[in-house]
């Protein structure tokens, strides 16, 4: 089964007395054993999700096959 690298990019929610505020997003690297890409991005983003649940928005930033030397 392949293995891949997904990059999530998560960030909280912002309260309105905040909005001026921009936040850095954080990077979440994930190396995920799966038959198809799509379905290794979206079991990082359920990982993350359990996790993390201090980040609001997580997003799949990206995904690339990684293979065994």
């Amino acid at each position: 089964m392949p293995k891949y690298l997904v990059m999530l990019r998560c960030s909280r929610a912002r309260s309105n007395a905040n909005r001026h505020r921009q936040e850095t997003p954080a990077y979440l690297p994930y190396r995920i054993e799966a038959p198809k890409a799509l379905d290794a991005a979206d079991k990082a983003k359920e990982e993350a999700a359990l996790y993390y649940p201090q980040y609001q928005k997580i997003q799949v930033d990206s995904v690339t096959e990684v293979r065994d030397l």
